[in-house]
């Protein structure tokens, strides 16, 4: 089983940042979609940084982030790690109940 839950904010030097995540039950993420009002070039790099991230702790996601994004050596404005990490954790603790679940 697995949950799934969107997440969305804003912090301080950055633009907003949306999507959904999909988490194991030891607290692994599965798949991530990122949306927002960032940019990040090369546009294909945000889809290596997605697949970086899975089977990463949401605790793990700016380390993660970060190194992904210098290894395919993009560029992010409007988006950062720490940001998102906390966007996401913030999204996690929110939840009565998982959106939706699955097997």
């Amino acid at each position: 089983m697995f949950m799934i839950f969107s997440f969305v904010g804003k912090k301080e030097n950055t633009k907003l940042i949306r999507g959904t995540v999909e988490l194991t039950l030891d607290g692994c993420i599965k798949h991530i979609q990122i949306r927002g009002d960032f940019f990040i070039y090369p546009e294909d790099a945000l889809e290596y940084i997605e697949k970086s991230l899975e089977g990463s702790s949401l605790s793990d996601v700016a380390r993660r982030f970060s190194w992904a994004l210098e290894e395919c050596g993009a560029e992010a404005l409007g988006i950062n790690g720490e940001a998102l990490q906390i966007i996401l954790q913030e999204a996690f603790h929110s939840q009565d109940k998982p959106a939706k679940e699955g097997r």
